[in-house]
């Protein structure tokens, strides 16, 4: 995927996510029950939107998404990863998973490349 792609899937996602939130608000106004999920959301919703200019910052430097788009693409590898575990996230386990794909993969990702890690794996949440 190219890096226009992610930028364009991250607005979508984060268009539809602020349209939700706008709609639950408004059911709670009019006293209707929402559920506990979606009172999660509502009572969570500042970090949603903290991580949404987090990820603004993002993408305007160009050397974050190089590092965290062009080879090796830390965001096909951890959301293969994530998915085979049903989106159960354990942070030292994925560690321990990058470290086996870098051995069996013969590659390396670098610092730089790591420090995108928190927004890649908001991407793959979104």
């Amino acid at each position: 995927m190219s890096v226009k792609t992610y930028q364009k899937n991250y607005q979508k996602q984060t268009e539809y996510l602020e349209s939700y939130y706008q709609k639950l608000v408004y059911q709670i106004k009019q006293k209707e029950l929402i559920g506990i999920t979606n009172e999660w959301i509502v009572d969570n919703y500042y970090m949603i939107v903290e991580k949404k200019q987090d990820l603004k910052g993002f993408f305007k430097r160009k050397k974050n998404y190089e590092n965290a788009f062009f080879k090796p693409d830390l965001y096909p590898i951890i959301k293969k990863e994530f998915e085979k575990e049903h989106c159960r996230f354990q942070l030292d386990d994925m560690a321990k998973y990058l470290n086996k794909y870098q051995r069996e993969e013969n590659t390396y990702f670098s610092y730089d490349k790591l420090s995108t890690f928190r927004q890649v794996i908001f991407l793959i949440i979104l």
